[in-house]
């Protein structure tokens, strides 16, 4: 018996908690992604007597990386509309 409160579930309702879903694995994704890319770049430089150095280069890198990223979502939107 279903009652008049039950709603069935619509595919739009579904579709969308798995772009949800979708959306914060890939942010999680990015997050290792870039901290890895930090730390690799930390790890190469690090042998240099100052720690300035390695540090700058390291957000240099994630910088970059970050740009990067930001510029292929901003092409990718637009050619959407």
């Amino acid at each position: 018996m279903s009652t008049a409160n039950e709603r069935p579930s619509t595919p739009s309702s579904a579709g969308s908690s798995v772009t949800t879903l979708v959306v914060a694995l890939l942010a999680l994704t990015a997050t290792l992604v870039v901290a890895v890319i930090g730390g690799g770049l930390l790890y190469v430089t690090l042998p240099h007597p100052s720690l300035i150095e390695p540090l700058s280069v390291s957000v240099a890198g994630v910088a970059l990386v970050i740009t990067i990223a930001g510029l292929l979502i901003t092409l990718t939107t637009s050619h959407r509309r």
